[in-house]
């Protein structure tokens, strides 16, 4: 390829903004959650050179990269991003000796995604990689008062603040239909932060379902995630905040020796264990504020 045609360009806010709204002619929709993903990327400066490129075609449209500029106008920062230009808007291909026309576009990202879990363990040797990506997801969530998109680095960041728990939670844990997901993972290593001996027993229990009285709140949150959606997760999906709220009130009830008859989404539990560790939900807000 004519190297004219590819070369490296320190991408501006003001150059991205006008890209998108002269050059974005025919895409797909935006997905937010991404920009924010990419945008928070490149704010905190983990964002660095690879091959994959801004693309044009030979009319002058963007057929690949809406998304990272879209990110740079959110993030204002400038980004040195590889260029390629004048792609053929249609290539000709050929299955079993016959020939037709393809649109360039539909080739793009046909690749395999890696996914942050495989990330984790290809770069950071990190095992059980993609339930702790997604309890960090979790954790995140809760941090932030919704759910976010996270990269990679800012995953790791996150893990590596709650890792002692997040390791101590997963060895406990046990593959019981139902019971093992990750937000309820989530909300106890929050809760162990703060109580580990007493969430390592409440886990172990509500895993086992043994010596466990009427009033037990270890009982109460493991009759609910046993039962949520007549005990079919596929039909009826409880949202993961609501499964934390539930966890969370039912660890505080039973680290202060309290009963549970009735089981109520309240933020009470929640903000129990915050306020606990107000330094370190602090530091996860400001990693994922833009």
């Amino acid at each position: 390829m004519n190297t004219k045609k590819v070369h490296w360009v320190d991408v501006t806010p003001t150059l991205a903004e006008r890209w998108l709204n002269n050059k974005n002619i025919h895409n797909r929709l935006i997905r937010e959650r991404l920009v924010e993903q990419y945008a928070l990327d490149m704010k905190r400066g983990n964002w660095g050179k690879t091959h994959q490129a801004i693309a044009f075609d030979e009319n002058g449209d963007l057929i690949d990269g809406q998304h990272r500029l879209a990110a740079i106008m959110r993030s204002g920062k400038t980004i040195n991003f590889l260029i390629v230009q004048d792609l053929p808007t249609t290539q000709t291909i050929s299955t079993n000796g016959i020939s037709s026309q393809i649109a360039t576009q539909l080739l793009v990202d046909q690749g395999a995604k890696r996914t942050a879990g495989d990330q984790l363990s290809l770069v950071f040797n990190l095992e059980n990689s993609a339930l702790k990506a997604s309890i960090v997801a979790n954790i995140a969530a809760l941090a932030k008062g919704h759910k976010i998109t996270l990269s990679v680095p800012i995953i790791k960041q996150v893990y590596d603040i709650y890792a002692s728990e997040i390791e101590a939670i997963c060895k406990h844990k046990k593959n019981t239909r139902w019971l093992g997901n990750s937000p309820v993972l989530a909300i106890f290593a929050i809760a162990a932060r703060c109580y580990r001996n007493e969430t390592l027993e409440f886990e172990n229990h509500y895993f086992s379902g043994e010596d466990l009285k009427k009033d037990s709140p270890i009982l109460a949150f493991r009759n609910f995630m046993l039962n949520r959606g007549g005990g079919d997760y596929s039909r009826v999906r409880i949202q993961a905040i609501t499964i934390m709220s539930h966890g969370a009130n039912c660890l505080m009830r039973y680290i202060l020796h309290e009963p549970l008859k009735v089981l109520r989404t309240t933020a009470q539990g929640v903000n129990f264990f915050a306020s606990k560790q107000k330094k370190t939900f602090t530091e996860i807000a400001e990693l994922i504020r833009l």
